[in-house]
């Protein structure tokens, strides 16, 4: 609580039993700003916090609900959740059906020991980084590089790499099965992960992404279900199938796809600034700082 004594400002910190309260730097007495002859006010909450105020205006929040609402009706109106089966149809054809993914795909395993402190080990080596990492972890906001280091756990060889290739990076451990398609790049992996990419000799036509999207379901159910789940790689490749349609068709699938996570993106947006909005505090004051 900060108040002025004798136009002075003064820092005073309560304890819920009215007693002043330690805090870092000292503390000070109650009883120095409670003297008759002490002259304090109160100031508002604006004055009192270090960090931006949470506050807001009825008119500042007027606004920024209009702004999520434009941005909720952009998204119902857009080609995004439509289907325009007049500009569309399936040709019905397949390439193949109940083809075994383990036709399609290779699978690369993980570096046992890439670790995040045997990476910060390598931080003062000097070679290009251009591989970057991927590991349990499903945010892939900040991403990690490393150049062709020594395997941790044998200097014999190099860690395990896939240079120059789309692929699809699936959990092994944590949220066990989630998916996500990376372009063609150079990537490695911790244990906690597989990279899957399109065998060179595969004899169909087939888009990477389309596949990502197609398999998501199959890569679900070949984890196990526990709060810190595996999943179970051999299984997968040993069961799993798939039907391969035209390869036109493949790619048209995408783009409704990428219509649809582009509706999501801007969707949890705008769930985000709800969010906020509910933090924040309506005020009708207005700060003086005469």
């Amino acid at each position: 609580m900060r108040h002025f004594l004798n136009q002075t400002p003064l820092l005073c910190y309560l304890h819920v039993s009215g007693k002043s309260s330690q805090r870092k730097g000292g503390y000070i007495e109650i009883s120095k700003i409670t003297t008759p002859k002490s002259c304090y006010y109160l100031l508002p909450e604006y004055y009192l916090r270090r960090f931006t105020p949470t506050f807001i205006t009825p008119e500042q929040l007027e606004q920024e609900i209009q702004t999520v609402e434009n941005e909720i009706m952009s998204v119902l109106k857009s080609r995004a959740l439509s289907y325009d089966q007049a500009k569309y149809q399936a040709t019905g054809t397949y390439q193949a059906t109940e083809v075994p993914v383990a036709k399609i795909l290779d699978c690369q395993g993980g570096n046992s020991g890439l670790t995040e402190e045997y990476i910060y080990s390598r931080i003062l080596d000097t070679p290009e980084r251009i591989y970057r990492i991927l590991t349990g972890s499903t945010n892939y906001e900040m991403p990690q590089y490393i150049y062709k280091c020594k395997h941790p756990k044998d200097t014999l060889k190099d860690i395990a790499t896939v240079e120059g290739k789309a692929v699809i990076h699936v959990v092994r451990k944590g949220k066990a099965g989630f998916a996500a398609f990376f372009d063609v790049g150079n990537y490695t992996l911790n244990d906690d992960a597989y990279l899957l990419y399109l065998k060179k000799d595969v004899p169909y036509k087939v888009d990477l992404k389309w596949l990502t999207y197609i398999l998501k379901p199959q890569f679900l159910e070949y984890a196990s279900s526990s709060d810190n789940g595996t999943w179970h790689k051999t299984a997968f490749f040993k069961k799993a199938i798939v039907d391969l349609p035209e390869y036109s068709e493949q790619l048209h699938i995408v783009k409704m796809y990428e219509r649809l996570e582009d509706a999501e993106r801007r969707l949890t947006k705008a769930q985000t600034m709800v969010g906020s909005l509910f933090d924040r505090q309506v005020s009708t004051a207005t700060p003086s700082y005469a």
